[in-house]
């Protein structure tokens, strides 16, 4: 109960911090629909969104069985700090979908950053992908 109270207070910091800065943040944009399940990414893009800058795909760990992207909104932070753009993915569990599931996940959320590169600023030649263990290409 602890760990998911805190991770909830970072969560709230995290987005008012963005809010006050260069950044815009859309949270909660769903990219893909799957066996009913709303999968969703948030963006976190530097001003202005004309202006095409290297992009950071994050991917949640947690071994495919566990965690959420609301869990790491942090990391993304020294991505920020280099003048870069972010999404950070949720993705399909393991408990919800059989393998290969969540790698399709993360793949369609890299093709809905080709799709949308245009209206929040992703250099689409200039993408980077990381994350925390699963997530950790």
């Amino acid at each position: 109960m602890a760990i998911s109270s805190c991770l909830a207070q970072s969560d709230a910091i995290f987005r008012r911090a963005v809010a006050a800065s260069e950044y815009r943040f859309f949270p909660d944009i769903e990219y893909k629909k799957a066996q009913g399940q709303s999968l969703k990414l948030d963006v976190i893009a530097i001003e202005p969104l004309s202006q095409s800058r290297p992009t950071l795909l994050f991917i949640h760990g947690g071994g495919w069985v566990n965690g959420a992207k609301n869990e790491t909104t942090l990391a993304p932070l020294p991505f920020l700090a280099q003048g870069m753009n972010a999404v950070n993915i949720d993705y399909r569990l393991a408990n919800q979908s059989s393998a290969p599931a969540s790698v399709a996940d993360c793949r369609c959320a890299f093709r809905w950053i080709y799709r949308h590169a245009k209206e929040y600023g992703f250099d689409t030649s200039k993408i980077v992908v990381a994350g925390e263990s699963a997530g950790a290409p």
